[in-house]
């Protein structure tokens, strides 16, 4: 097949990496993809190693005018069996552009988000242009189903997000034990993601600094705005934990780190439209703490792969922490069933085989 992506941003975010992995599993499977974003640096970079083309477009908004012709060019000059799209703004433009052309690719949309939709007459007549719209949760789905009630609703699909494995890489991160001579039976706990408040953080140390076992180490992966992770810092002074939290920052080998970890973290208050940390940890076979306030609950069920506590709820996080830090066996087991969960359910396999099911439909 031939497949046109479309980026939905300029910069490198959730909805980027699905658009990454996706790809790099088409073109390895033998199909030609073909790469469209607006202006960007850091797209042009990650998708150099790729066998594809690139192009650039302005994208401003649903009615671009400009871009759409473009497009319409190139789906003119070339094959184009699917367009695949992963926001509303490019909807239009891409309906637009296959009109002109005479094209007749289908125009498949991944909602990456929880939102609303909008109801009005231009809208509705554009959805009934898309061949599917693909959510990530039901969640997802259904908070867009609901307002707008005449979407046709044989075009929609959820297909649950998922991570490539990472059993391929060429290098090998420095083991967190090693490097800060922690003991092995310390236990870990890995909070990795975006460190913003929406996402739980400062949770995690109000909860950490209750604990009642002194000796564990809370490793925190990620990078933030400086004045937030400043604040974070003056939190850990306050509370005396400077020697038992470790800030990472940014790293590329994350996913890798995770196998240290005993127990994982990932208490957002926002509500998640999948929660890719989740699956990552699952994926590692980790036990994993989240939040019941999103799409979470679709795949982790409490006590048995995973745990759940409600969102901002530091005295919840205090006891699932005292839980599963002091009882290896069940932590081990829930990480195992996790796994195994990820496995059957969720593995990038699974996930392909859904996506290119919408596309060969």
């Amino acid at each position: 097949m031939n497949i046109l992506q479309i980026f939905a941003s300029s910069f490198w975010g959730g909805g980027e990496q699905y658009v990454y992995d996706l790809s790099s599993a088409l073109i390895k499977d033998g199909h030609r993809v073909t790469f469209f974003s607006r202006k960007s640096t850091i797209i042009p970079q990650k998708v150099s190693g790729f066998d594809a083309e690139y192009h650039q477009l302005p994208f401003k908004s649903i009615f671009s005018f400009y871009s759409a012709y473009k497009l319409s060019r190139y789906l003119r000059n070339n094959l184009t069996d699917v367009i695949h799209i992963h926001c509303f703004k490019t909807m239009l433009c891409a309906i637009l552009a296959k009109k002109l052309s005479g094209s007749k690719a289908k125009i498949i949309l991944t909602r990456h988000l929880i939102k609303k939709g909008k109801n009005n007459f231009l809208y509705r007549w554009a959805y009934k242009r898309l061949s599917k719209v693909v959510f990530v949760s039901r969640i997802s789905e259904q908070t867009f189903l609901d307002s707008v009630p005449h979407f046709p609703q044989k075009t929609s699909v959820v297909i649950h997000n998922s991570i490539p494995s990472i059993e391929n890489l060429i290098e090998q991160p420095v083991s967190i034990r090693e490097k800060y001579n922690i003991p092995a039976e310390c236990p870990l706990i890995f909070f990795v993601g975006r460190v913003v408040p929406e996402k739980g953080i400062v949770n995690v140390i109000e909860a950490f600094a209750k604990l009642k076992q002194a000796d564990s180490v809370l490793v925190i992966v990620g990078s933030g705005d400086e004045a937030f992770m400043n604040h974070l810092h003056q939190m850990v002074d306050q509370y005396k934990l400077t020697d038992s939290v470790l800030f990472m920052g940014y790293n590329n080998n994350a996913r890798q780190l995770m196998k240290e970890a005993d127990l994982g973290v990932v208490p957002s208050i926002c509500k998640e439209s999948f929660g890719l940390s989740v699956a990552e940890f699952m994926q590692a076979g980790k036990c994993v703490i989240t939040t019941n306030n999103g799409a979470q609950v679709e795949f982790v069920n409490h006590g048995e792969n995973g745990w759940l506590v409600g969102p901002d709820n530091t005295d919840e996080l205090v006891n699932a922490f005292d839980t599963l830090i002091h009882n290896d066996k069940l932590r081990k087991r829930i990480g195992e069933d996790a796994q195994k969960y990820f496995d059957e359910h969720l593995s990038y396999t699974h996930f392909y085989n859904n996506i290119l099911q919408v596309y060969q439909a």
